[in-house]
């Protein structure tokens, strides 16, 4: 079943909102302990297919046309202003089960192959750092989810790769 533009909009409307929250979170911890080394706050979401002109806000200020003069998107603008936005970033492959692949594990497709993805990346026969590994690596007070579309074509969960929650497997199967 195929979402409708609106859908999507609203989807990448209350990602957007944990990226604010996360970025407001960091900023007031910060503040109130300053004598202690804060570890970062974030929040990444991939959206398949939502491009510059997805919305009313102003994706590269040097290109006047990286907005939509269309879709009216006040509240992602509004998280904009209190935020980071990242807009110089390339998906990895023009499909979307390997760019989420490769996000997790941060190697690109050609190097995890696709035939033989399941049996290198399964964690309970190799050993493969994912992000949530990365990160417990660096401090074991992180906490990560993953919610949303999952489907890495092989019997991989989140909870295989160190999530502490997820939704479970989500997939356009």
């Amino acid at each position: 079943m195929k979402k409708s533009l609106q859908q999507k909009i609203s989807t990448a409307c209350a990602l957007l909102v944990f990226i604010i929250i996360g970025g407001m979170l960091s900023n007031n911890s910060y503040a109130q302990n300053t004598k202690q080394k804060q570890k970062p706050n974030f929040i990444f979401i991939l959206i398949d297919d939502l491009g510059w002109t997805s919305s009313s806000q102003l994706m590269d200020g040097k290109i006047a046309n990286s907005k939509s003069d269309y879709y009216e998107t006040p509240q992602i603008e509004k998280l904009a202003a209190k935020g980071i936005r990242f807009s110089s970033g390339y998906a990895p492959c023009a499909v979307c089960c390997p760019t989420r692949r490769s996000i997790q594990f941060g190697q690109t497709p050609a190097r995890q192959g696709d035939i033989l993805f399941p049996e290198k990346y399964d964690p309970s026969k190799n050993k493969v750092t994912s992000i949530p590994q990365l990160l417990k690596s660096i401090s074991p007070l992180y906490r990560t989810a993953h919610y949303g579309k999952w489907d890495l074509r092989a019997d991989i969960f989140p909870e295989d790769l160190g999530y502490d929650e997820s939704d479970g497997e989500q997939s356009a199967h």
